[in-house]
């Protein structure tokens, strides 16, 4: 596993954590086999879920993501003028 993000964050002074780690492709039986990412959140109080996204799963996300930013910035340049 690669770590990509371990991102703190504060709420109400409670402390979560957000992992996300990948698995590069690899080689298994002698065939190429996909990578994936794991998400997962855990709390100050060792509470802890995770979840595993295939890559295509992991990219719609990503496209969705981006699309949802691209509208926030657009929206929020507009209410700043």
């Amino acid at each position: 596993m690669v770590k990509i993000i371990n991102f703190a964050h504060f709420f109400r002074d409670k402390r979560s954590v957000l992992e996300v780690n990948g698995e590069l492709p690899s080689i298994v039986n002698n065939f190429p086999k996909d990578g994936a990412l794991m998400l997962s959140i855990s709390n100050e109080a060792g509470e802890r879920k995770a979840f595993k996204l295939t890559i295509e799963e992991a990219s719609r996300m990503i496209i969705s993501l981006e699309s949802f930013l691209k509208k926030h910035e657009s929206e929020i340049s507009k209410l700043w003028h």
